[in-house]
């Protein structure tokens, strides 16, 4: 019996789940303007595909967001379309809520807009094929309101029949979780933002009203869609997110990243498409995004006998201690150039770097002290800690000031790194001073040093380091015996040269003999530009730091670096989306840190042929980490494998994850080596035990 297209197997269950499907905007493959866009072709089977997943994941019920179809009320083929949609629709085989779009009943009242406005007829229409477009979902503690904004500011009798109701409906919600869904964004970049001639927003008066009703009756979580891009921030305490697209995306909105723009005019930029599974847990609510990749068949986005695997977001890896280091900021706006479907230039902020990081399951980041000086960076990383993402503070300073103070505390910081320039030990004074202060807001407190004349191959002129060696550690615990203070961190660096297998196994020998260091942290630059390298590196580092519990582990840069002295590949490439390296580590970190428990017992090295691997045993599993070769599996080295197997593991089922792929196959030592054997799968895999549940 197949086990279905998702491992879900690291999932608390939830109180409430359902999935959500934002402008699918069905088109058969004829449709007009697929000679403009070929991508337009495609929409059917990437709807399609949607469905599909769907019916997998099997939830409560299904929320479409809006614009059911790429034609529009009052073209010839409108009607036709829509009714093959909704057929279409019938194969995810759940309950389906519908959000009004503007390719279903109508646009927003504005004269600029290039479709026409919300008519009677097309209403009544949509109402009788879907439902009034106004209406609750009550599920236990949970309240779903759905409203119509194509209808606001319209003065119509519709719109003030759903004011009376959305108002009598969030009177009767007291106690209970509420969440609000719509099409069109309340605003993208700001809550003032411009909206006569602006395609993508509420207009006055009826944004400030919803607003308002957001803030009053503290509603957990917004929904909107129509920019088929995703973005997130904050209304007081309620989450405001925008849905992206399983079919394509807008152009205009690659004007956001440093890079090409994606093809078709930045109409098929096929990593951002997606449908979302919505988890409503006791304590949060997560947003899953499950990219499809513009794929229409189930065994292009994940071939069988392998399922794609459901990883926690940062709020559900307490124990992960993947971090980042921000070299860029986390977040920047730029403003889309006046044209169709505009008649203004709309600001737009990049929210995909954030997005990502929780995405990976990201639990620590590093960054300047400046950023939280800078309004807009600081509201940012704020959003990003009240995801539960903990905030490592650095500063470049030689001494403390008031502001530095007022700064920690708008940053709530849970670390602060102090960066010594030129030095490897920080003046007396000033140390007993930080060590005060971070009891009293409180933060842990780590030293870096910053050493000018690091040599690096290929450089032409030296290079500043930032942290310890593991030598200079040992004489920093010295010093600091010599004074009597304990130091809650020290932060290391893995050269680019350097072994993070080497430099980590040594560290835990060390770290036990140092009398005043209580932890260290490790930061490691994803230096190449070779992905491969960088894929091993980061991969390696993250299966060793389990050998040190309580160390962070800070992987640089998040994105591509490509115009400056260092250039180097990121995480994310120039368009924010995710290199190998992040889907490698992303996997790797919700396998290994989900509920993890303190039992750890070894890490041996080991070889398959021309294989290097590792084999971390704990208490109650053991996990094979094998990288790639360039040499086809044999049935030499499957014998091997299963001899590795045999000695370090635990009988029974077992797990092998394409860590690249986010993929993952469950069965017995013989079909995994078989597997082996049959497919050629690059990058690092893992193979890891599965413990029978007492």
């Amino acid at each position: 019996m197949s086990l279905g297209l998702f491992d879900r197997s690291l999932h608390e269950p939830a109180l409430l789940e359902f999935a959500l499907v934002a402008d699918s905007h069905f088109t058969e493959a004829k449709s007009k303007g697929s000679k403009e866009f070929p991508s337009r072709a495609k929409q059917k089977g990437r709807a399609e595909m949607a469905w599909k997943l769907l019916a997998d994941l099997k939830p409560e019920f299904v929320l479409h967001m809006g614009d059911i179809v790429q034609e529009y009320p009052g073209v010839e083929e409108f009607q036709e379309s829509f009714q093959a949609a909704l057929t279409q629709m019938q194969a995810c085989h759940s309950k389906i809520y519908f959000v009004a779009g503007n390719h279903d009943v109508g646009d927003k009242p504005d004269l600029t807009m290039p479709t026409h406005p919300v008519e009677k007829e097309s209403l009544e229409w949509f109402h009788q094929q879907c439902g009034r477009s106004w209406y609750a979902i009550e599920k236990d503690e949970c309240h779903l309101i759905i409203i119509n904004s194509q209808i606001l500011n319209t003065g119509s009798k519709d719109e003030k029949a759903q004011q009376a109701w959305l108002d009598q409906e969030l009177e009767k919600t007291d106690g209970k979780r509420i969440f609000l869904f719509l099409h069109l964004p309340l605003y993208l970049e700001n809550q003032d933002d411009e909206a006569l001639g602006h395609y993508d927003v509420i207009s006055e008066p009826a944004r400030s009203s919803l607003l308002n009703l957001v803030k009053k009756h503290q509603i957990e979580l917004i929904g909107g869609a129509h920019v088929h891009f995703a973005f997130l921030d904050k209304i007081e305490g309620a989450r405001y997110f925008q849905f992206a697209s399983p079919a394509f995306t807008r152009p205009g909105f690659g004007y956001l990243f440093q890079a090409p723009s994606p093809p078709e005019r930045g109409r098929d930029d096929r990593d951002k498409l997606g449908i979302y599974l919505i988890r409503v847990l006791t304590d949060r609510t997560d947003v899953h995004f499950i990219r499809t990749y513009g794929f229409s068949q189930p065994e292009q986005w994940c071939p069988p006998p392998f399922q794609k695997l459901l990883t926690p977001l940062s709020a559900g890896q307490n124990s992960s201690p993947m971090g980042i280091s921000l070299r860029q900021p986390l977040s920047s706006t730029t403003e889309i150039p006046i044209g169709f479907p505009n008649l203004l230039r709309p600001k737009i902020r990049n929210d995909y770097p954030l997005l990502m990081l929780l995405e990976s399951g990201t639990r620590h980041v590093r960054a300047p002290l400046s950023d939280w000086n800078d309004p807009f960076q600081s509201k940012r990383l704020n959003l990003l800690s009240q995801e539960d993402v903990a905030m490592t503070v650095t500063t470049l300073a030689t001494g403390l000031s008031d502001k530095m103070r007022e700064s920690l505390e708008l940053s709530k910081a849970t670390c602060l790194e102090w960066q010594m320039a030129g030095s490897l030990f920080p003046d007396e004074k000033i140390l007993s001073k930080l060590i005060e202060l971070s009891r009293s807001l409180p933060f842990e407190l780590s030293l870096a040093p910053v050493i000018p004349g690091e040599i690096f191959k290929g450089k032409q002129h030296p290079r500043t380091r930032i942290g310890y060696t593991l030598d200079e550690l040992a004489d920093l615990d010295q010093k600091l015996q010599q004074i009597d203070i304990t130091l809650d961190r020290a932060l290391c660096r893995i050269h680019a040269e350097e072994s993070p297998f080497e430099i980590i196994s040594e560290l835990t020998s060390l770290l036990p003999t140092y009398k005043r260091i209580h932890q260290v942290d490790l930061t490691m630059e994803l230096a190449s530009l070779e992905d491969q390298i960088n894929l091993n590196r980061a991969v390696a580092a993250l299966f060793h730091i389990t050998a040190l519990p309580g160390a962070r582990l800070f992987f640089d840069p998040l994105v591509d670096i490509d115009r400056t002295m260092d250039i180097s590949h990121g995480l994310l490439d120039p368009l924010c989306n995710p290199r190998e390296t992040f889907t490698a580590l992303r996997t790797l970190n919700a396998v290994l840190f989900t509920n993890r428990p303190k039992n750890f017992v070894r890490i041996e090295q080991i070889h398959i042929s021309n294989r290097q691997g590792y084999v971390l045993t704990e208490k109650n599993n053991t996990h094979i980490l094998l990288f790639s070769s360039d040499k086809p599996w044999s049935n030499r080295d499957s014998d091997t494998l299963r001899q590795v197997m045999d000695q370090n593991d635990h009988a029974g089922s077992k797990k092998l994850y394409h860590l690249v792929k986010g993929n993952v196959f469950t069965g017995n030592q013989q079909e995994i080596t078989s597997l082996l054997l049959e497919k050629e799968l690059t990058g690092p895999l893992l193979i890891s035990s599965i413990q029978p549940q007492p």
